[in-house]
């Protein structure tokens, strides 16, 4: 099967080679065209100031980013990464389900259970107010814990990689210039008075309300530490005691608004998609403060409410609710509707962190009426006294040159910043550089992912979600339901790739296995690593698919040895890189002292092939000796798979020598594959059919373990042939 899949990705590669070839040679051109852009604008350098060496600095690193952009562009091949042996993670696949050794004795006792055993703890016996210890262990113990290492490919970051993508250098000039002058004192609880004139000609502009001012914006420390501030501000007015959020979520902002409010969770559908009738009646009915909406929504990246802004405001407005927006980053596409002009029950909190580059800066504003923000004002002067001076310019001129951009009129840097350049307009220039070049990596990152899905096929993925969202993160929602937090170790195990699983986002009830995968990161880490995202992927979900049906029809035999009940949560039809963890737990479940007499037990349900790949020397002869032994005809042995095994390896059919002809004779014609039996075994492509089935007696159970091969191979057609031909045979014989 995996073979199949192969050639139709070939196929598929074939047929869109052109097409995306192309698209991938636009993206190198655009590349190079920046590059030779930065060097002109490199030739123009005097050197005379500072700020003219700064620029220097980052054109260097970001023609780097440029040329390794084309050259990535140019010559990856999307389809060789997917084929590409997996690195696996350095420890072994058992320690990392199990967390063992994990330095974790500050997580809470139920989290731990959950972590290593979410058959036997499910999500749902998690309590509420400790689903975000998820988030904390996936972070802190695992995958920046003892799952770190130098080869690991982190799609779980969230944001762009700080490495790769810098911040525009007018942030280097800003912070270089604060330090120079030593700007490090106390300040205006609401931010510097230039620095919040700065925010409100940005957001005239962005937002089309010209009746925008300094009197409302008011500066914080990033967006988390200022919907905090909101929040805790908000709980102390009134005593109104529910907030609204819709979850899934990203947890810390659930955590937050469940330490100062009641939170009444609008539960999203499994598409992410919001009820407005629902919300409207929880306004409407229970004592609400605040409705809190994010845009883009995370993890997915949907606008719920763009179609409801008007509606949502007024039923918030109708009764004294206030609407938070935590504005992740400016969406092009429904940010500009908002302001606290035209919707005076709106705060908006918006951050810099993911736009440009500067999450450590944690540095952000707040957009709201005006009373409001003179009751901030105390509450800012009473809980953290004011934002960190020291960053004023920063946002200053971010503000600034965001507004030039969209604008084109003289942004009015501080002359403190302008003395700095040779020539001012040299700054500008290298603004819109780094613009630029960050449009074409977006490009670049949203087409490696539209690739694999038309060149892979994604035969485990059943839908991507996201791609259209301007923040870092795609949504790959995975087949089948098994724990997407396990399915998470899984791939960290098999391919070293982090991705962030559903559950660190606090969904309400037991989710669809989705999977949050950043694609802002380096050119040559996407390219390898997304392909090996969903190559591992595929294996999880084709094991899962071929054993579901195996479990299925092994259940009864399981029951007719008692051991339903001690295998239950454990999952032994699983995947097949834990078919070693598997096979140990049978062994000391079924209490048998024979290896062998396991072995040839958990064959039953199952795959042989994967058994025959987990075990090694004396169990393998065991193996074969039990099998051979065909004494116990109430045990279906999958011999075809092993036949496969052997027969994918030229001259290996020999390594079974014990096993009957008959048998031999009748699977290596089930094998569809005269090539390989010739190459294997000549003298049987001799042998007729009459003569390969002569004196075999087949019972009702050989041709039902025939069909049940059959069956995991997709060639459950073959069985009406074979036993036409059975039938012609014994015709004969009578």
């Amino acid at each position: 099967m995996v073979k199949l899949k192969m050639s139709v990705i070939r196929e598929l590669s074939k047929l869109s080679e052109c097409a995306m070839s192309k698209t991938f040679d636009e993206i190198a051109q655009k590349a190079e065209k920046i590059l030779s852009e930065y060097s002109a604008l490199t030739g123009r350098l005097e050197f005379s100031q500072p700020g003219d060496t700064w620029i220097a600095r980052n054109i260097a690193i970001f023609s780097d980013q440029l040329r390794r952009l084309a050259k990535t562009a140019r010559e990856s091949n999307l389809l060789d990464a997917f084929e590409a042996d997996a690195k696996p993670h350095p420890y072994d696949h058992k320690r990392i389900l199990e967390a063992t050794g994990w330095n974790d004795s500050s997580a809470p006792v139920l989290i731990k259970k959950w972590r290593r055993n979410p058959e036997e703890h499910p999500y749902t016996s998690v309590p509420d107010e400790l689903r975000k210890e998820i988030f904390d262990y996936f972070f802190r113990h695992d995958v920046h814990g003892e799952l770190e290492n130098d080869d690991i490919m982190l799609l779980s970051r969230g944001i762009n990689d700080p490495e790769y993508f810098r911040p525009p250098t007018i942030v280097n000039i800003a912070l270089d210039v604060a330090s120079k002058n030593g700007w490090f004192g106390y300040s205006d609880s609401l931010g510097h008075e230039d620095t919040r004139e700065a925010i409100a000609a940005l957001e005239r502009v962005r937002r089309g309300q010209n009746s925008i001012t300094a009197h409302n914006a008011a500066v914080v420390q990033g967006g988390t530490a200022g919907l905090h501030a909101v929040l805790s501000m908000l709980c102390r007015m009134d005593d109104k005691e529910g907030c609204v959020l819709a979850a899934p979520t990203y947890a810390p902002i659930l955590d937050d608004v469940s330490h100062h409010f009641k939170p009444h969770i609008l539960e999203l559908s499994d598409d992410y998609e919001a009820d407005f009738d629902k919300l409207r009646e929880i306004v409407e009915t229970e004592n609400i403060a605040a409705v809190l909406i994010s845009i883009p929504h995370n993890p997915n990246g949907f606008r719920n409410f763009d179609d409801h802004l008007d509606q949502l405001h007024e039923v918030c407005f109708k009764n004294g609710v206030f609407l938070i927006c935590d504005e992740i980053i400016f969406d092009e596409q429904m940010s500009p509707a908002i302001n606290p002009i035209d919707y005076p029950n709106l705060i908006v909190i918006s951050s810099y962190s993911k736009s440009y580059s500067i999450a450590g800066l944690k540095l952000g504003h707040i957009l709201a009426r005006q009373d409001f923000l003179n009751d901030f004002y105390r509450h800012a002067s009473t809980t953290y006294g004011s934002p960190p001076s020291f960053l004023y310019l920063t946002a200053t001129c971010v503000a600034s040159m965001e507004r030039y951009a969209r604008d084109g009129t003289d942004p009015n840097l501080p002359e403190v910043v302008t003395s700095q350049f040779s020539d001012p307009d040299l700054i500008l220039e290298d603004f819109m550089l780094w613009r630029r070049l960050g449009a074409v990596y977006r490009d670049f990152q949203n087409l490696v992912v539209q690739a694999c899905t038309e060149k892979l096929g994604h035969t485990g993925v059943e839908q991507v979600m996201g791609l259209d969202d301007p923040s870092s993160n795609i949504v790959l929602r995975v087949k089948g339901r098994e724990p997407a937090y396990r399915t998470s170790m899984d791939i960290i195990a098999a391919r070293n790739v982090s991705v962030m699983p559903i559950e660190c986002f606090s969904p309400t009830h037991e989710w669809p296995r989705d999977l949050r995968v950043t694609i802002a990161v380096e050119p040559e880490e996407l390219v390898l690593g997304y392909p090996q995202l969903i190559a591992g992927v595929d294996d999880i979900v084709a094991m899962e698919t071929k054993a579901q049906w195996a479990h299925k029809d092994d259940l009864p035999w399981l029951e007719a040895l008692g051991l339903t009940g001690k295998v239950k949560g454990i999952n032994v039809w699983g995947r097949a890189n834990r078919i070693q963890e598997r096979l140990s737990q049978i062994f000391k479940f079924a209490g048998k002292s024979s290896v062998s007499e396991s072995l040839r037990r958990v064959s039953t349900y199952m795959s042989l092939r994967q058994v025959w790949s987990s075990i090694k020397g004396e169990q393998r002869q065991a193996l074969i000796s039990d099998l051979t032994g065909r004494n116990d005809t109430d045990t279906p042995v999958k011999w075809s798979e092993l036949i496969e095994y052997f027969l994918d390896r030229p001259g290996r059919l020999t390594d079974l020598p014990e096993m009957p002809d008959d048998i031999k004779l009748m699977l290596i014609r089930l094998s569809d594959d005269p090539k390989k039996i010739k190459e294997n075994s000549p003298e049987l492509q001799a042998v007729s059919l009459a003569e390969r089935f002569q004196g075999i007696s087949l019972s009702g159970q050989d041709l039902k373990i025939i069909r049940d091969n059959l069956r995991l191979f997709d060639r459950e057609q073959d069985y009406d042939a074979l036993v036409q031909s059975i039938e012609q045979l014994r015709a004969i014989e009578v």
